[in-house]
């Protein structure tokens, strides 16, 4: 989890995001729009301007509960920058904290339910890199993601 943390700190940071100001409840999340990249990850080309204007794309910087137990199910955490169908007209400003210069800032989240997330450039990045990768199908016909990096009590451990 402080992993994760670090990584939403980072982003946060890095794109000048103030702290959210409350916790989303059930399955809501918040997303801080950022823009596309100027060129496609390890590679000479070019984004298109209207490709860029028309992008959903975001970091998760607050989840309910239910949004964190569909996200992590699905291999995204907060902070990930995502990809996500803009269903929602829900955008709201708040005064929160800014994390480089520790004073007041407005920032702007569009409210989204987990479901609308299309898809994680981090958690693409984790699997291209062996960090993550994908198991199954168990029992059950269904596939999950493993994180090489955690490390999960044996199942029925109940910690004590």
């Amino acid at each position: 989890m402080s992993e994760e943390k670090n990584l939403l700190v980072d982003r946060l940071k890095e794109h000048g995001i103030p702290l959210p100001i409350c916790q989303p409840a059930f399955d809501r999340i918040y997303v801080a729009e950022i823009s596309a990249p100027e060129r496609l990850p390890g590679s000479e080309i070019y984004v298109p301007v209207d490709a860029k204007m028309n992008a959903s794309r975001g970091i998760i910087i607050a989840a309910g509960l239910g949004a964190l137990d569909h996200m992590y199910a699905h291999g995204v955490a907060l902070g990930h920058v995502i990809w996500y169908a803009r269903l929602s007209p829900w955008v709201r400003h708040y005064q929160g904290t800014d994390l480089r210069s520790g004073k007041g800032a407005i920032g702007k989240a569009v409210i989204l339910r987990s479901s609308e997330i299309v898809g994680s450039e981090d958690t693409m990045a984790a699997l291209q890199s062996g960090a993550m990768e994908i198991l199954g199908p168990d029992a059950d016909g269904r596939h999950s993601y493993t994180d090489r990096s955690r490390n999960d009590p044996p199942e029925n451990d109940e910690g004590i």
